[in-house]
């Protein structure tokens, strides 16, 4: 277990508490998403609420988070000792009227909407609260006691910060760091993440959308996620909406979560995730690049790296691997063309 800083144990009597609403995503994921929330409420930061999307699972996730919530359901964690005290919640449809209350809100999608439009639906919900701050967070993450507090004591002390994320360790390695924030390259629409932590906040220009913290005035100012990624670099577009707006994107050092990476999808390697992230790439270019930097990235994608990828997996993988390549181009391409995808 890494250890926080003991400035951020008192950060919760720094600021006025304001209000913030959780938002998880579940899907087919009961066993992460109940070590997540158990994590969350043995947290120091006291003003929240938990908004769980459950995105049209088949393995009974809904009644397993209940049977949780009455403390029918224990589990063992490396990172904290199991409260066995029951939690409260109220399960809902996605269309009735939700206030601001002090529970858990499980919320039944009939399908699986993917990551964006089942994330939006929370914030949705989160916008009618009237919370100050939405957090996003994947279901299987584990956070640290005091991982919220520190976010809010940084986000306070300066309005311009409009998105802030914590220190994201390995959830396997838990000394080790996977993400502490990225900066992008942008006529490769690439990511360059730090793996190294610093003493002070910085400013990035990506928090993963694993763990991001929104003040509410960046979503009433450029809207929510972008739909049509459904999963991957939606957080990059808000991220880069919300610089262009004139806000901040802060890495937070002192707070700290652990992430069972890429598990919703199938893992780090998973044929899917891959196609994912690299058609996206081409829809972000679209929606968010001058003219200028899209022709290079545009020359330097299809004139280059996805004939290189094509020839590596098929010299070295697998035929799947370069037919993935192949459907990323085509369709990033037949989204880049689509006048809808516009900004």
């Amino acid at each position: 277990m890494v250890k926080q800083s003991e400035d951020s144990k008192d950060n919760t009597t720094a600021v006025n508490q304001p209000k913030v609403a959780i938002i998880i995503l579940n899907w087919n994921g009961w066993k992460n998403t109940v070590e997540c929330l158990e994590s969350l409420y043995q947290n120091d930061y006291s003003s929240f609420t938990v908004i769980l999307v459950d995105n049209g699972s088949k393995d009974d996730s809904v009644k397993k988070i209940q049977e949780y919530t009455l403390g029918k359901l224990t589990f063992d964690s490396t990172f904290f000792e199991y409260n066995h005290e029951s939690k409260p919640i109220k399960v809902i449809k996605r269309a009735e009227d939700i206030k601001y209350i002090q529970e858990l809100l499980l919320i039944e999608n009939p399908m699986n909407y993917g990551f964006s439009a089942g994330t939006n639906i929370g914030l949705q919900i989160a916008k009618k609260q009237q919370a100050d701050y939405a957090l996003l967070l994947n279901n299987d993450i584990v956070v640290d006691k005091h991982f919220l507090s520190a976010l809010i004591f940084e986000a306070e002390k300066n309005p311009q910060i409009g998105i802030a994320g914590p220190t994201i360790y390995h959830y396997n390695q838990p000394t080790t760091i996977d993400f502490a924030g990225e900066n992008l390259n942008l006529w490769r629409v690439k990511g360059k993440e730090y793996t190294q932590s610093s003493k002070l906040p910085r400013f990035v220009d990506k928090i993963e959308g694993s763990c991001m913290l929104i003040r509410k005035n960046v979503l009433e100012k450029i809207g929510f996620l972008y739909t049509k990624y459904w999963a991957y670099w939606e957080e990059t577009d808000l991220c880069f909406r919300a610089k262009k707006a004139g806000f901040k994107i802060v890495y937070i050092p002192n707070s700290s979560v652990w992430h069972k990476v890429a598990s919703s999808i199938g893992g780090e390697d998973n044929l899917r995730r891959q196609y994912y992230l690299n058609r996206n790439r081409i829809l972000f270019a679209r929606r968010n690049l001058d003219w200028s930097t899209q022709a290079k990235f545009l020359l330097y994608f299809y004139g280059f790296e996805l004939w290189l990828k094509v020839v590596v997996e098929l010299k070295h993988h697998t035929i799947e691997g370069a037919f993935m390549w192949l459907n990323a181009g085509f369709d990033g391409l037949r989204m880049y063309l689509d006048p809808r995808n516009a900004p």
